[in-house]
């Protein structure tokens, strides 16, 4: 997955590409779709991500130092804000992140940082 930042690792990958014939490009594509579709885990949903963490609603709210209710109500709302996402995630898990496509490339918006740079 590509992450936005250093300018020179991003050329270099680049220039490798770039030398490579249109048939080892499309091999390297194949390639990089094919561990993307492997090794992620698409979640559907709020508690889902909660349950593949194997914790309860009330061991989040503790994390969180809100009542287990208020983590229901988070999970079961149709839209929240980033920070809000963010901040759940953290207690679930490690490194909250979107991944948006571009292009065909992966990019990511670490939403731990995000709600960092807002608090």
């Amino acid at each position: 997955m590509k992450k936005i930042g250093p300018r020179k690792i991003r050329d270099r990958g680049k220039e490798i590409l770039d030398a490579m014939t249109p048939e080892e490009r499309e091999r390297v594509a194949e390639l990089r779709r094919w561990m993307d579709e492997d090794e992620r885990k698409f979640l559907q949903n709020i508690p889902a991500i909660r349950k593949a963490a194997e914790l309860t609603q009330a061991e989040v709210a503790e994390k969180l130092g809100m009542a287990q209710a208020g983590v229901s109500r988070l999970e079961n709302q149709g839209d929240m804000l980033l920070s809000t996402l963010g901040k759940y995630l953290e207690a679930v898990g490690e490194h909250p992140r979107l991944v948006v496509e571009i292009n065909g490339e992966d990019y990511e918006l670490d939403l731990g940082a995000l709600a960092e740079n807002l608090y």
